[in-house]
């Protein structure tokens, strides 16, 4: 069987991966002269790490990334400390561990492992302009067709693939965007090096976590804004102007700030074709990153897609992808989408959503994620939706 990937992005060398652990051949193909990602940090959830865990990558994975002992969630202008969510034996309680990592070491040890895998190619400096009539082949700008037994649609908010499978327009801006840098943690000395930080306030939360052993920090201002092109170092630093010194200190210790407008695709349109086509990660499913789990999403897609390749006939194959993970991702997205009017708050609400979580305590908080962290997305995809699992 041969599997042709529009990407080569996480989800696309994700699903190379996992498809060749399942003896399966894959061609990629991506339009960037070399493989090198762009924007920040990521998080990864135990339930993104359980599956790369067997593809071999636990060393490259522990080394490069920085397991986070708790997730701190503040009320940003005071600094006062809302609820502390343990994460010290996340390991032991999920059976994998919790992961910050630099978004450009993780592309490098999937693009590293798909080097030494023979079953798979990569082809870059191609990139993919639709698919056939028959939708079993992709073509390239250059006008190269290239046929295969499935097509896989891993190229982005920005597919092409997906907008010839659904007959779509591109993505819906959410009205977020985000302000996201990287910082050495010589300038942000005031901040641990152990937690992820979350602080919370009406017009903007900022995010905060370690990478790279602890030498760099990550740190994304998400905020409500109808032109994301306006938005600069400037509003970073108005911002945290009366916040407290620690993080002050951080955000205006760059100017180095990207904007990134934050947005959407349908997660409950088609990501299949019901024959040999299939969708995965942003290209399906775009979301806001307020649950962590865009690239955790991505991961799962691609393993539970090579999964039921490798297990069924393709046409079962492809509506058994679709009716496993359009559900799961749906529940995360609504997740994210609720956490972003929580986070903001404003007034008597934010007081009472601070008095609530102040009343919790860092084991409930935890127990509320055990639906996202405990999925298996490897063993998900042989239980037929309505089936009990074994």
């Amino acid at each position: 069987m041969k599997v042709v990937i529009a990407g080569a992005g996480i989800a696309g060398l994700s699903a190379a991966l996992f498809l060749a652990r399942n003896d399966i051949g894959s061609l990629v193909f991506e339009r960037a002269p070399e493989l090198k990602e762009v924007g920040a940090g990521l998080q990864l959830g135990p339930n993104a790490t359980r599956v790369l865990l067997r593809l071999g990558l636990g060393d490259q994975l522990r080394h490069f990334g920085v397991a986070p002992r708790a997730i701190d969630v503040l009320d940003g202008p005071s600094g006062e400390r809302l609820v502390l969510m343990d994460l010290s034996d996340v390991e032991t309680r999920y059976g994998a561990p919790y992961l910050t990592i630099h978004r450009a070491d993780l592309q490098a040890i999937l693009a590293e492992a798909v080097r030494r895998n023979h079953a798979t190619d990569v082809w870059t400096d191609h990139e993919v302009k639709g698919i056939t009539k028959g939708g079993n082949g992709i073509v390239l700008t250059n006008g190269h067709v290239e046929h295969g037994d499935v097509i896989v649609g891993a190229d982005g908010v920005w597919s092409k693939m997906r907008q010839k499978l659904r007959g779509s327009g591109p993505p819906t801006y959410t009205g977020y965007a985000s302000l996201r840098t990287t910082i050495s943690a010589e300038l942000a000395p005031h901040l641990p090096r152990d937690r992820v930080q979350l602080r919370l306030s009406p017009n903007a939360h900022i995010v905060a976590y370690p990478m790279r052993g602890g030498e760099e920090v990550n740190l994304v201002i998400n905020m409500r804004t109808n032109d994301p092109s306006e938005l600069g170092p400037g509003d970073a630093h108005a911002l945290v102007e009366n916040w407290p010194e620690d993080i002050r200190h951080a955000v205006t210790a760059t100017q180095a700030w990207r904007a990134w407008p934050l947005n959407g695709v349908s997660p409950t349109k088609a990501w299949t074709n019901g024959k040999h086509m299939a969708l995965i990660g942003d290209a399906a499913h775009a979301m806001l990153p307020f649950m962590a789990q865009g690239a955790g999403m991505a991961i799962e897609d691609a393993c539970c897609l090579a999964a039921c390749i490798a297990d069924l006939p393709l046409d079962e194959a492809m509506t058994t992808y679709e009716q496993v993970r359009m559900p799961r991702v749906n529940q995360v997205v609504k997740a994210a989408q609720l956490n972003g009017r929580t986070y903001h708050l404003s007034g008597p609400l934010a007081k009472a959503r601070n008095a609530g979580f102040k009343v919790m305590t860092g084991e409930r908080l935890i127990r509320r994620f055990d639906w996202v962290y405990d999925y298996d997305a490897e063993t998900a995809s042989r239980f037929r939706p309505g089936q009990p699992a074994d």
